[in-house]
């Protein structure tokens, strides 16, 4: 009886381990992104955070840099095909939005309905940005899609 009731404390010491370190080492939640039936590569950008003893705010370079120094593959898509972008922590209400950069680094607003966008009937390479907020803080990310 003493053997089950020390592996049951051991399980709950663990256990209760893994939830201390992920409140204290929190990160804002990464989406899932997906063209079609693919899941798209994307990178963490800028954020701030609030963890549970300490907050963390980071600056990174901008997203077509990001996307090229980690060396993510763009996702092939079709045109003007769907994109969806779902997050397993819901941000807050009418937050989550997404931004084109053209070649010139300019930005431009896309249009989001119910986490979706259409991607350009224009083929070419596109990278996107998208930026959410939480209670605990506001992040971006960015990827890239290659329309065919």
């Amino acid at each position: 009886m003493k053997k089950i009731i020390m592996a049951f404390l051991l399980i709950l010491v663990i256990a209760g381990g893994f939830y201390v370190n992920s409140l204290l080492n929190s990160k804002p939640p990464l989406p899932i992104i997906r063209a079609g039936h693919e899941n798209v590569a994307k990178v963490r950008g800028s954020y701030c955070w609030e963890g549970l003893i300490s907050s963390e705010c980071v600056d990174t370079i901008p997203p077509p840099e990001l996307i090229k120094s980690q060396n993510l593959t763009p996702v092939i898509a079709s045109p003007s095909s769907k994109l969806k972008i779902v997050f397993k922590n819901e941000p807050k209400k009418n937050t989550i939005s997404v931004s084109k950069w053209l070649p010139n680094n300019q930005v431009e607003d896309v249009e989001l309905n119910k986490n979706t966008i259409v991607l350009p009937q224009e083929k070419g390479m596109y990278v996107y940005d998208v930026s959410a907020n939480w209670e605990k803080g506001s992040a971006s990310y960015a990827f890239a899609i290659d329309v065919r």
